[in-house]
């Protein structure tokens, strides 16, 4: 699955701006070698890049020491975290440095556009617009068609435009490891077995889900004029070469791209991803009519390579909506033939800050117990509260497991043991009259359960894991059918499309 989704940047072509034997420092446009301020700026972006790529090596090898050393991962979770959020903050300024230094490139580009001279009319520009002896270049846009047809600013804008698609590319790159970290955690997280190890994933579940969020948002904001000013230059060209039908035809299909990338908006993981692919499919489609119309057949080779990846990558990535799993630590009754206690080895009764465990209450004592008095009970816990102890016994999903625990404590000579539960760290004792029918929702009719009901169900029904069952989402364990039929009918006003059912169950 991850190198399947590594493919999105497989076939996007990053140039690159240094010598890696040498390390010369190169600039991204001949001629700006002589503009100390630019190559100083420059020389601060390799750096950053560096930094960067140390970090990435930093943080790899701790997500490894992590599950190798599980003794340590609170520390380690410490150190990731750390290392996400240095990582975050370059990658921020290293996009800060790179806007100024299209800045300094754009600004070069129009001070030195070569203008046509005083002896060349315009009326001779006109007339003189064939191309065919211009040596043919693999860029489209690097073509003396569009040189000679488009005005200074506008050439230069478009090259500047061209640059900044290796900026969204490194985008993409990032987007997709990042979203295939994220796959890979979720499955870990899924398989975790203790509370500490879940919730240490789940907080780097948030930090990748947050990095891609920026990316998102870094994409959208990169894309959005280049695909407007690539539309306008191949436009103007054709319009230029006064080739109405094909302008015509372009239009629609662009226009059309940008609908259909409208319609899929919050379907997929990133919405600025979906627009990148849609609308650029559509743009190189264009792209190679110009090349044709324009007798460019090395660039519209070029286009056709890159039609073809485009065509065969995965961009319509499933939303993952990590929920934080509570790990209960459940246990029965037992009663082994050798005690594990001593009356000073009790073990201290845990208290989860989220979730619902069930317990039952042996003794409520101003003093401390020996152990054998609780006749080799197992497990067995102490809570010292308020100046008590008081031991428990057995950790239960629902009140029917702890009434039968009850029973087979009663049939063991315990006198009057109490059911207790705790629900998101607060304790409350079980009354006798309580039922033991629990109750839970049924959501169907949608692959995929939005933000706004996740964090719906979370408020109403908080410690309430959403489960999955086939194409059914379940939340299980509500105490009451008034309880359960309110948070059906929230769900229901929220998301009208959703079929919502309250199942009582066993």
């Amino acid at each position: 699955m991850r190198n399947r989704l590594l493919h999105i940047l497989s076939g996007v072509l990053l140039l690159s701006l240094f010598d890696l034997h040498g390390q010369e420092l190169k600039p991204r446009i001949a001629g700006m070698e002589h503009d100390s301020t630019y190559m100083a700026l420059l020389h601060k972006e390799y750096l950053l890049s560096r930094q960067l790529d140390s970090l990435e090596g930093a943080t790899f090898e701790a997500r490894q020491r992590f599950r190798e050393e599980p003794q340590q991962r609170d520390e380690h979770t410490a150190t990731i975290l750390s290392l996400e959020s240095q990582s975050m903050a370059l990658q921020s300024e290293k996009r800060t440095l790179d806007n100024r230094l299209k800045t300094l490139e754009h600004d070069w580009l129009l001070k030195h556009w070569e203008q046509p001279t005083a002896s060349q009319p315009d009326e001779e520009k006109e007339e003189n617009r064939n191309y065919e002896a211009e040596p043919q270049k693999r860029y489209l846009t690097a073509n003396a068609c569009f040189r000679g047809e488009l005005p200074a600013s506008d050439y230069a804008l478009l090259c500047q435009m061209q640059e900044q698609e290796r900026d969204a590319a490194q985008c993409i790159e990032q987007y997709a490891e990042n979203y295939a970290l994220l796959l890979e955690k979720q499955q870990q997280h899924l398989l975790a077995t203790e509370q500490g190890e879940a919730d240490a994933l789940y907080d780097q579940m948030d930090s990748l889900l947050m990095a891609n969020n920026t990316l998102d948002s870094r994409l959208r904001e990169l894309w959005e004029p280049i695909f407007d000013h690539k539309s306008y230059a191949y436009a103007y060209l054709l319009d230029r070469l006064n080739c109405d039908l094909l302008l015509e035809s372009q239009i629609e299909r662009l226009n059309e791209a940008q609908r259909e990338a409208d319609a899929e908006e919050g379907e997929f993981a990133s919405d600025a991803l979906v627009d990148y692919f849609i609308e650029k499919r559509a743009l190189v489609s264009c792209e190679m009519e110009v090349a044709s119309a324009c007798q460019l057949f090395s660039a519209r080779d070029s286009l056709q390579q890159e039609a073809d990846y485009l065509a065969s990558v995965e961009f319509r990535l499933p939303r993952i909506s990590p929920e934080r799993r509570h790990l209960l630590d459940y246990a029965s009754i037992e009663f082994p033939k050798k005690g594990s206690y001593t009356t000073y080895t009790i073990p201290a009764c845990t208290v989860y800050e989220t979730g619902t465990i069930y317990r039952i209450r042996l003794m409520d004592s101003r003093y401390r117990q020996q152990a054998n008095i609780f006749r080799g009970v197992e497990p067995l816990y102490l809570l010292q509260e308020g100046g008590r102890y008081i031991y428990f016994t057995g950790g239960f999903a629902s009140l029917t497991e702890a009434r039968l625990g009850c029973e087979q404590l009663t049939a063991k000579g315990f006198k009057m043991p109490v059911v207790v539960r705790w629900v998101d760290g607060k304790r409350e004792e079980v009354s006798a009259e309580e039922s033991d029918t629990t109750f839970r929702i049924e959501i169907s009719g949608t692959d995929l359960l939005s933000d706004e009901v996740r964090e719906l169900i979370r408020e109403a029904a908080p410690g309430r894991e959403i489960s999955r069952m086939g194409s059914t989402f379940r939340i299980g364990g509500l105490p009451d059918p008034t309880t359960a039929e309110d948070l059906a009918r929230k769900i229901r006003l929220k998301e009208g499309a959703l079929t919502v059912k309250v199942v009582e169950e066993n």
